[in-house]
């Protein structure tokens, strides 16, 4: 799951987030409930980028970073109703 994971951030990264989507729709990864408690779990972990936080992070956290903007991003747009909204994000209301 986790390469599935950060398979659907790059395809974020550097297509669109309608391609990650087909992505995980070809997978069969969109209702799969092992894959979404994977997501879930990782964007409690991920460190949230300055779209989230509204501060730079340091050099050594920025991968993982644009990975959890990219995956939160997908969230949003393809599985808001199965996937909820991750708890550390409540931390950083601007």
């Amino acid at each position: 799951m986790l390469d599935a994971l950060h398979h659907a951030a790059h395809l974020t990264r550097t297509r669109t987030l309608d391609t990650a989507r087909e992505f995980l729709y070809k997978a069969g990864l969109l209702g799969d409930a092992i894959f979404l408690t994977a997501l879930e779990a990782t964007l409690e972990v991920l460190p949230p980028s300055a779209v989230f936080t509204g501060f730079a992070l340091p050099d050594a956290t920025r991968a993982a970073a644009s990975d959890f903007e990219a995956l939160e991003n997908l969230r949003r747009l393809a599985l808001a109703d199965q996937v909820d909204e991750p708890m550390q994000l409540k931390l950083w209301v601007q």
